[in-house]
């Protein structure tokens, strides 16, 4: 899915085996972007640059994310959530597991970007977030925690 200047709801979805030369795996976001993303399922999506999950790019770029799994994602930076270009994200109630990435594995923020995240599951917790400038940021909220949430790599709970 690729978003530019929208604002989309996207509700009980999964985004699952897909794939992108760049940005997005499962969903690139691009300037002047808002999406709502409410509880979906990431899994298994890879980007050849970017994003392996979700890849927000560009000036006013403010996905809000919510109730969503993102586990086995793979990209060159950030596995899980890419932002970049003053692209900043609301990530809250998410996991973001065993995802993978040479730089930023769940999370990455490149040129004067944030995230604020709150009561998620992120593996490896705040200090898994790559940061690759001064002028990007972190809002790390209340109840976020790093335990396994033992999960498929599907998103399903492991029996």
């Amino acid at each position: 899915m690729h978003n530019h200047y929208s604002c989309p709801t996207v509700t009980n979805c999964i985004f699952s085996g897909n794939s992108a030369n760049r940005g997005g795996g499962g969903m690139h976001n691009d300037g002047d972007s808002s999406p709502t993303v409410t509880s979906c399922t990431f899994s298994g999506n890879s980007a050849g640059a970017d994003g392996g999950g979700m890849s927000n790019w560009g000036n006013n770029n403010s996905p809000t994310v919510s109730n969503c799994t993102f586990i086995g994602n793979s990209a060159d930076y950030g596995g899980g959530i890419y932002n970049y270009l003053h692209s900043n994200s609301t990530v809250t109630n998410c996991i973001m597991w065993a995802n993978t990435a040479r730089i930023g594995s769940q999370i990455a923020l490149f040129t004067d970007s944030s995230i604020t995240v709150n009561w998620s599951n992120i593996q490896g917790g705040e200090e898994s977030i790559f940061i690759n400038d001064d002028e990007s940021t972190i809002e790390w909220g209340p109840g976020n925690i790093d335990v396994d949430p033992l999960l498929t790599p599907d998103g399903h709970l492991r029996h």
